[in-house]
């Protein structure tokens, strides 16, 4: 039999040996995340779970962050499909939505919304198509105006005249047509961000800096640029919101990056809003590629300026 010292000495060499293989298990430090390696694709991903949702809130957040979008396809035709939506949030937004895009494909889908039987519908589709320079919109408020001064008119059906006199719309009529007249100049191939940025103004939590951060979508200096980046840090979901709008609306690609940590944000508003700004720029960036930067980087960079 082994002495005791020999046993002592064995099982001081094995703990030893066993304290040495798990200490470095035990302070090992949880793998760090690594971001998406294709931002691009990682966009897609959030936009196609949002508007497949069966939480009408979260198809109506991605609906709204559309505003923000470049001259995809895609983003016609899942906006168009929300004009068809069930419920009457989503189909709104999706008309303020389509209003933010100065593009043919649009016009026919508020076209289409114009038959929605819900006056708020129908009519926000007259604002963008008259917003938007389409002479049927104006036909629509004018049948509007008529029928409040007592005059006939065919434009709209019955129903629909029959909704609208009960719609208090002259309020919401001014402040739209304020929000989609004088904002932004129209930048081909972008959106204005009118369904984003109604919201951002309007939301009950909006504060001094939110706004801030929104009226800054059009400076240029990079000093402002600069505190938006910062801005994708507050701990306040609408500053960040705010923040990921504005930086969109600026047509700056070099600010893809600083997106990229944003489209894992617990905010569902953020997130949405940081997928589509990051494709909007990812489709400046290779239009800049195309082109000579010296003709092309104000027109771009500026969206007030044509």
């Amino acid at each position: 039999m082994p002495s005791k010292k020999r046993m002592f000495v064995e099982c001081a060499a094995l703990f030893y040996v066993i304290s040495v293989c798990l200490v470095p298990l035990a302070s090992a430090k949880p793998a760090p995340v690594i971001p998406n390696p294709e931002p691009v694709a990682y966009s897609w991903q959030i936009i196609d779970e949002a508007i497949k949702n069966h939480d009408p809130d979260k198809r109506r957040a991605i609906v709204v962050a559309a505003s923000l979008g470049g001259p995809y396809d895609k983003v016609f035709a899942f906006l168009g499909d929300a004009l068809k939506d069930k419920k009457v949030s989503v189909r709104l937004a999706a008309c303020a939505s389509l209003a933010s895009f100065k593009d043919q494909r649009a016009l026919d889908s508020l076209k289409e919304a114009l038959k929605d039987p819900v006056p708020e519908i129908f009519f926000c589709a007259a604002q963008g198509l008259f917003a938007l320079g389409d002479p049927t919109g104006e036909k629509v408020l004018l049948d509007v105006l008529e029928k409040e001064k007592g005059i006939s008119s065919s434009f709209l059906s019955a129903g629909q005249r029959q909704a609208m006199s009960a719609f208090n719309s002259k309020r919401a009529f001014f402040s739209t047509i304020f929000h989609l007249g004088i904002r932004f100049a129209p930048v081909p191939g972008l959106a204005m961000g009118y369904s984003s940025m109604m919201e951002l103004t309007s939301d009950h939590k909006a504060s001094g800096q939110s706004l801030a951060a929104m009226d800054l979508a059009r400076a240029t200096d990079p000093e402002s640029l600069k505190a938006l980046v910062e801005a994708l840090k507050d701990k306040s979901p609408i500053v960040r919101a705010a923040a990921v709008h504005s930086l969109a609306m600026r047509n700056d690609p070099s600010v893809r990056s600083d997106l990229v940590p944003l489209l894992d944000d617990k905010d569902i508003p953020v997130r949405d809003r940081a997928a589509v700004a990051y494709l909007r720029l990812d489709h400046v960036a290779k239009q800049l590629q195309a082109k000579p930067v010296a003709s092309t980087a104000t027109d771009l960079s500026d969206p007030g300026k044509k």
